[in-house]
């Protein structure tokens, strides 16, 4: 087996058109790879198919990530992260790399880095985590201890740059580059005439990506609204806190004058249980505002990964036709394929909950603000009746914070009828049809072309 060579600083770049993919055993030892993953790693295949995965690990790339993903895929989560790889004659290259677990190993397809500011971002901390571990193993401790404290640095750094766990910089970075990709590949060159069931297998992949196009369109839609969804909920939980608070005000307020005015204590009792009330189904829309915004993000992060895996299906496809893939290698067309599949299904899926989970959330924000206009308006009657019974003078004190509640209460009212505008905008009917019959042709052309005994040049193409 021939192992790359010490880093030459020299770096490769891969190009924004290309795509690669391999898969791997349970073990992550390599069973196949397509022409670019060659080109780029400069292993022939004999080199590179039963080798570990890691043969094209740089030295400078922070054990901490891999932990985080081989504690990812044991548990059957999708990876996403940047990763430094080193070819065998020693050069650099970076990609962006998913891997995800299908049948009995992972497919893991990379691109060339296309959202800069993040991968830069990453690039750098992976610096700082790369010492840290360097200076654990100094202090004597073994390799996997050095990788144990990198997986924490890199969760500690990932969160100053704003992502809390690193679930959420995967379902983040993935629909991020996605798009990023999508933005630098949309004037690329014209494809080469295709026929039979390559065509076949390109055809359905472009209807894929004409039905995920929509969808990629609404990515900054659907982040908008889970940080809205998000802002409410955070809001929510105040809008409760401050009900108790007033009542709190009122009541006491109202003892003050409970010989004179007793009306004014039993309205403030009557508030109570409004407020409680209220209280109640705020939380409820709370929660359920929260759920809704896991949705959307689960979304965004389906879209990205149906459309990565959508292209690469695509670019096999077309290295089939140039000759540059092998008759044996025709093998993988099933595995990108059910991939595909996979995650056209997790996609459908996700997409019919969040639909659903909009309506309802829609719903449950009508009701919360309906139960906080009818605590406003107990306590506006409260508010009236404090003149009224001239104790006006004595609850002076008290009525500053109840006119800023009122104030505070009709705004918030204001702006959850108007998010819940927003969430039924958003909960588009979605007709799986299209593409269910784009994976069946998928499916079936990659089966033919599998069965097949020629290697790809002898098909004329």
């Amino acid at each position: 087996m021939a192992y790359p060579q010490p880093s030459t600083g020299n770096i490769l770049t891969v190009g924004v058109d290309e795509l690669f993919f391999s898969t791997t055993d349970r073990r992550g030892v390599i069973q196949s790879a397509n022409s670019v993953f060659l080109r780029m790693s400069q292993f022939a295949r004999e080199e590179i198919v039963g080798a570990a995965h890691n043969i094209v690990r740089h030295p400078d790339m922070p054990g901490g990530v891999f932990r985080i993903m081989w504690d990812r895929l044991r548990a059957g989560l999708p990876m996403a992260v940047y990763v430094m790889n080193r070819s065998r004659t020693g050069d650099t290259y970076w990609v962006f790399s998913t891997v995800v677990p299908i049948g009995d190993g992972y497919l893991s397809v990379r691109s060339a880095p296309c959202a800069g500011g993040l991968w830069h971002a990453v690039a750098t901390l992976y610096d700082d985590v790369r010492e840290l571990e360097r200076q654990v193993q100094s202090g004597g401790a073994n390799r996997a201890a050095a990788a144990e404290a990198g997986a924490q640095a890199l969760g500690a750094g990932l969160a100053r740059l704003g992502f809390p766990t690193f679930d959420s910089f995967v379902r983040y970075v993935v629909p991020a580059e996605a798009a990023a990709r999508a933005a630098l590949t949309a004037d690329a060159a014209p494809r080469p005439p295709l026929a039979g069931d390559l065509a076949a297998m390109v055809d359905g992949a472009d209807a894929i990506t004409h039905e995920l196009a929509a969808l990629l369109t609404r990515l900054d839609v659907f982040s908008s609204l889970a940080s809205a969804l998000g802002d409410a909920a955070t809001q929510a939980r105040a809008t409760i806190a401050s009900l108790r608070e007033v009542t709190a005000v009122a009541a006491g307020a109202s003892a003050t004058v409970a010989d004179s005015a007793p009306v004014l204590g039993r309205a403030a009792a009557g508030m109570s249980t409004v407020a409680d009330e209220a209280a109640a189904s705020i939380e409820l829309m709370a929660t359920e505002l929260a759920r809704v915004r896991r949705g959307l993000l689960e979304l965004r992060f389906r879209i990205g990964l149906t459309r990565l895996h959508n292209d690469m299906a695509t670019v096999f496809a077309l290295e089939v036709a140039a000759g540059d893939a092998r008759g044996a290698d025709l093998a993988d067309l099933p595995v990108l394929s059910r991939a595909l599949a996979e995650e056209v299904a997790f996609l459908e899926t996700t997409l019919t909950g969040v639909n659903a989970a909009l309506r309802t959330v829609s719903a449950r924000i009508e009701e919360a603000a309906t139960s906080l206009q009818v605590f406003q308006r107990d306590m506006a009657r409260w508010r009236l009746l404090v003149p009224r019974y001239g104790a006006t003078q004595v609850l002076g004190p008290f009525i500053g914070t109840i006119d800023s509640q009122l104030d505070v209460g009709h705004a918030r009212m204001a702006g959850l009828r108007r998010l819940a505008a927003q969430c039924v905008a958003q909960a588009h009917p979605f007709d799986p049809g299209p593409t269910h019959a784009a994976i069946h042709r998928i499916t079936l052309a990659g089966e033919r072309l599998v069965a097949m005994e020629e290697p790809a040049r002898s098909w004329g193409f």
